[in-house]
């Protein structure tokens, strides 16, 4: 019997060369499929996550309106936009929702002790009254206009609990001092030395919380082209429902640092950015813009929108399409 008749029956130990180039191109082809999914996938669930969070926040919100008539906020002053313990929107809502606005003797203080205190701390002190907050530990605020039994203030509870990671991050790891602006990279120089709020994307960002200034109704109008004639809802002082200046400080930043890394510069990349637009008045403008609408000429009255809620998406960029908003 020859040779070679002896190996007819035996099975194939293996795969052939071509075989198993055609394997490695199936698994090639899927996996160019299956990445750019995954990935979309990701970018969805993260989107899904922080619309959560800022859906949270409004509620927490809206809770403290029907206690306080009002939406969380300090009064809309030169002192408090711009002084020189300039408080930003998203730390005055952190304040309001979270923590107690009193002094070591239970009574509330006044807007001048509030906010006349030196820059750089989260205590203020004037007429002998500070403000004691833990930030690491929120308690509420409290209700100055009722009392119980005993004529206490009615303390309520936290209405909004910033996780860890939610709570921008102490200068030095188990500290207690913030930077101004309370995240590293603000262009806050003689701002709030307080934490703000942080969105849940991997490189955290400031979200944006703007107030409606209360009795004042703004107006923007569109031409055919989508483009802004006129506006009288977003300004910088005085005058407009909604104001920018509320958080100039992080629309304006070169870029926000973190240990998960950084952001892009703000101030030559956010269309709401004075230094990106080439002038305020033009980012007022692109503020309107996403308080009303592309293209949608319309007046917001007090008793229509309140307060708008922005997380900066994917791109890391104040104000651009991929933004993550909430209107009230």
């Amino acid at each position: 019997m020859p040779v070679s008749s002896l190996h007819q029956g035996r099975p194939r130990s293996g795969f052939t060369l071509i075989e198993l180039l055609v394997v490695v191109s199936i698994i090639a082809i899927l996996i160019a499929i299956l990445v750019p999914s995954l990935a979309a996938a990701k970018r969805h669930a993260r989107k899904v996550d922080n619309q959560s969070l800022l859906n949270g926040i409004a509620q927490a919100a809206e809770q403290y309106e029907s206690n306080f008539q009002t939406y969380p906020g300090p009064p809309i002053t030169g002192a408090t936009i711009l002084g020189a313990a300039k408080m930003s929107g998203t730390q005055a809502l952190l304040l309001a929702l979270s923590y107690p606005w009193v002094g070591s003797d239970g009574a509330p203080n006044d807007v001048a002790t509030i906010f006349g205190g030196a820059a750089g701390t989260f205590s203020f002190t004037a007429s002998g009254n500070t403000i004691f907050v833990n930030p690491t530990k929120p308690s509420g605020p409290i209700d100055h206009g009722n009392t119980g039994p005993t004529g206490a203030f009615r303390a309520m509870g936290a209405l909004f609990t910033p996780s860890s990671k939610e709570l921008s991050p102490p200068t030095t790891a188990g500290g207690n001092t913030w930077p101004n602006g309370g995240y590293a990279g603000t262009t806050a120089v003689n701002g709030f030395a307080f934490p703000t709020l942080l969105d849940h994307y991997p490189v955290p960002m400031p979200i944006l919380y703007f107030r409606g200034t209360p009795g004042v109704t703004g107006t923007v109008t569109f031409d055919a082209s989508g483009n802004v004639t006129a506006n009288s809802l977003v300004g910088e002082m005085t005058g407009a429902s909604f104001l920018r200046q509320e958080n100039v400080e992080y629309i304006e930043s070169t870029g926000f640092s973190s240990a998960a890394g950084a952001t892009p510069d703000q101030t030559t990349n956010s269309p709401i950015s004075a230094t990106k637009a080439g002038s305020a008045a033009i980012a007022d403008n692109n503020l309107a813009v996403l308080l009303t609408g592309k293209g949608v000429s319309q007046t917001l009255s007090p008793k229509g929108t309140h307060f708008l809620l922005l997380s900066a998406g994917e791109d890391r960029i104040y104000g651009t399409a991929d933004d993550i908003i909430v209107i009230r």
